[in-house]
């Protein structure tokens, strides 16, 4: 995964996808006083439409128990430099590795003139993620076969939210920044969270950002 600092709106682009997480009741309920995130989707006309719902199930829980409650849209074609504002950030799904870090599943860059982060996802290192999970673990384990690029997507954006609102990477949890089988095992069972001093600091974050944002929610 990657990192980088939020604020705002997420943009986002995913690809192919299996089966979702199963919810459970590990986690508390999602904090009643969320903040609303608003995440636009730019799947490309390449994308299997169940990666992206499963996707959005994964990110959409992670998020909504640290209390941040996601508004989704999505656009097929991504949005151009000039029309990426304060209040969005596209989240880029390429087809590709990235070339310097080929393990990174996901990162944030940040536009030098524009000072607004893209979020950007690595689908095929995450596809091999879980083919090579299902060869390893997958006999030792069934879980490990119910889970699909779609969960790990959503991690991986619920991850890079995370740096975006201003959160490092932690030796566990959603911010952990190599998740181990046991972690894809706890997100498929809904036990994967933020740490509350996590989502403190996502909130004063995202508090400040909607200051500086006029008409803001």
């Amino acid at each position: 995964m990657a990192s980088a600092i939020l604020l705002g709106t997420v943009a986002v682009l995913i690809n192919s996808g299996l089966v979702g997480i199963q919810r459970g009741p590990t986690l508390p309920p999602p904090i009643a006083d969320s903040i609303r995130l608003q995440i636009v989707l730019y799947p490309g006309r390449h994308v299997d439409a169940k990666c992206v719902k499963q996707a959005k199930t994964a990110a959409g829980e992670l998020l909504g128990h640290a209390g941040i409650h996601i508004e989704w849209r999505e656009d097929l074609i991504a949005a151009n430099d000039s029309e990426r504002t304060e209040g969005t950030v596209p989240v880029e799904l390429v087809p590709n590795r990235k070339a310097s870090k080929r393990g990174v599943s996901g990162e944030v860059a940040w536009n030098a003139d524009t000072h607004t982060p893209t979020v950007i996802v690595y689908a095929p290192q995450i596809a091999d993620l879980i083919s090579e999970l299902r060869v390893s673990r997958g006999r030792g384990n069934p879980v490990v076969l119910h889970l699909g690029s779609g969960d790990v997507m959503g991690l991986t954006i619920a991850h890079e939210v995370g740096h975006i609102l201003g959160l490092p990477h932690a030796a566990y949890g959603i911010m952990k920044a190599e998740p181990e089988v046991g972690d894809l095992l706890q997100l498929r069972a809904s036990q994967l969270s933020f740490a509350p001093s996590e989502v403190a600091r996502m909130h004063v974050a995202m508090t400040a950002r909607a200051g500086r944002i006029p008409n803001a929610r």
